[in-house]
């Protein structure tokens, strides 16, 4: 019922995080993930690549450096997609982005919506939960993290990932994201818990990228 695309570059990583959505989905799905280190292609490639292969039609696009702890959380994305009007889902993101090179963090921590567990460098978990208000079940966003995107193929179909213009590994997201949300509601759902492992990379592409994408 949901197919799992991820663009690989660590077998052990892809074999844990394998692992973890076979004991947490709670519905049939499939893995495609695009072997990058052979592939080496962008993300965006990759996840066009693997939507393009999909049986089922809810995508989940996810790095192979996170841990879900929801239970049953794939029932939960299904429920929340049987809503026509929602687009995208993420597990965190910003309900604005400034008309800047920055990225979607830049903003100030009241604009952010999310519910994560980030592991910082030093190995310490930082807990980032922000709503609407405390009973939240979905917050309504503008842009979410690559870290985790779900959406339909009949979306995906409509709005690809651009990779002729993101043709690395930087603000696929973003653009992805705002594009989706010209058409359909982007939505954090505070329902799914994610622990994401590392953090972004603001290296020379990212500051290339992050021009482009202004």
């Amino acid at each position: 019922m949901i197919t799992v695309v991820i663009c690989s570059v660590n077998k052990k990583l892809l074999h844990t995080i394998e692992g973890n959505i076979s004991q947490t989905i709670g519905v049939p799905f499939e893995l495609i993930a695009i072997d990058n280190a052979i592939e080496n292609l962008s993300i965006a490639a990759s996840y066009n690549k693997g939507a393009g292969l999909a049986r089922y039609n809810i995508i989940c696009f996810v790095h192979e450096d996170v841990k879900l702890h929801t239970i049953n959380w794939g029932k939960e994305l299904i429920a929340t997609l049987e809503n026509p009007s929602i687009g995208l889902i993420g597990i965190c993101g910003a309900i604005m982005k400034p008309n800047m090179p920055v990225s979607w963090s830049a903003v100030p921590v009241q604009f952010y919506r999310s519910n994560l567990i980030q592991r910082l460098k030093d190995g310490k978990k930082r807990t980032e939960i922000r709503k609407d208000h405390e009973n939240a079940h979905l917050s309504q966003v503008v842009v979410v993290d690559g870290c985790f995107m779900v959406t339909s193929t009949k979306v995906w179909n409509e709005i690809r990932f651009d990779e002729s213009t993101f043709d690395g590994f930087h603000f696929y997201d973003q653009d992805f994201s705002l594009r989706v949300s010209q058409k359909y509601k982007v939505v954090i759902n505070h329902n799914i818990l994610l622990e994401h492992f590392s953090l972004g990379n603001k290296n020379k592409d990212w500051l290339k990228y992050s021009r482009v994408f202004i």
